[in-house]
């Protein structure tokens, strides 16, 4: 039984503890968060108790791991006096907004003999693990090009916000890809965001090391639809595409042969995240590195859109 504190209960904690409570083999023990009347209200909906400081929830609860629910920036100084507790640590991608950070964060965990894990749903959504199956197996032959366009939509466009959501969405695109093609070379981005209307795009280009090439369009906008997410490889053999909104989102259509299509998978990317804790926390496979690599080509996105120049990754540090 591995048993969870969450640290932060706004929308992400609220929605992390209730998927810890349908797994048997996960045991959420306690909420903290420094606005004890926001986490009161919660402390009988998941049967936990309630507690102002990461300390007070360590002591009194003992948990083995730490589920981070707080925002980008806040994480490191949670992450480090977790892992001095002696406590794994799960948080959010993007794990922080500076290599300086994310390094402190792994050097502490690495120091205290425990796991750093950092969120990626795209690595457990049926879609992306069978797409990455796929191009692993050559279905499609030598991949030369990806394109990739996300929709992220709000109920309320906040300008401050949208560069953290843009950056978000990124962090985990570029970790799935680094995943089936290697480090990143170049990178070059440009931003269209207006004021006067709801909506802040982002187009990047991607060489990697390997000679490909990735486009994504990371668009953050306002209304109510369903954040929509379309993803097209290009090989020697063929293309493979998926697209979310579709009711067969999956497409391979190949130059020889006929077009495949494959269903719609039902599983949430995010609960089976939440069941492979178990495994990763015993594993020692993460320590955050893959993360940080993701993270330093996020931060050159983001430096290049401000300067509107091509950021080689080998010879800059990028910083934001």
């Amino acid at each position: 039984m591995l048993k969870v504190g969450i640290v932060g209960i706004g929308t992400v904690g609220r929605y992390r503890a209730n998927l810890y409570s349908k797994v048997n083999e996960i045991k959420l023990v306690g909420l903290a968060d420094k606005h004890e009347d926001k986490v009161l209200e919660y402390t009988q909906i998941f049967g936990v108790k309630a507690y102002s400081t990461l300390e007070e929830l360590v002591a009194a609860e003992n948990p083995d791991l730490i589920d981070i629910c707080l925002p980008t920036h806040l994480q490191k100084e949670v992450a480090v006096k977790a892992a001095e507790l002696g406590k794994h640590v799960f948080c959010q991608a993007p794990m922080a907004y500076s290599e300086a950070d994310a390094n402190e964060m792994i050097v502490a965990c690495q120091k205290a003999g425990v796991q750093l894990l950092v969120s990626n749903p795209l690595h457990f959504s049926p879609e992306y693990v069978k797409v990455k199956n796929l191009i692993d197996r050559h279905s499609i032959g030598n991949v030369g090009t990806v394109r990739i366009i996300r929709d992220r939509y709000l109920d309320r466009y906040e300008q401050g916000k949208s560069s953290g959501l843009i950056l978000q969405s990124l962090i985990h695109h570029i970790e799935w890809l680094q995943s089936i093609f290697g480090n990143i070379k170049r990178v070059y981005a440009k931003r269209l965001k207006q004021k006067t209307e709801s909506i802040d795009v982002a187009y990047v280009s991607l060489r990697f090391e390997n000679g490909l090439i990735a486009h994504i369009n990371a668009n953050v906008i306002e209304g109510s639809s369903k954040d929509r997410i379309f993803l097209e490889a290009a090989g020697d053999k063929g293309v493979l595409s998926y697209h979310s909104e579709d009711a067969v989102p999956i497409y391979t259509s190949y130059f020889e042969n006929i077009a495949l299509r494959e269903n719609r998978p039902v599983n949430d990317p995010y609960l089976e995240e939440i069941k492979e804790l178990m495994n990763q926390v015993s594993s020692y496979q993460q320590d955050g590195q893959v993360a940080l690599n993701a993270l330093k080509c996020g931060l050159a996105v983001m430096e290049s859109l401000k300067s509107n120049e091509v950021i080689t990754l080998l010879d800059q540090e990028a910083r934001v």
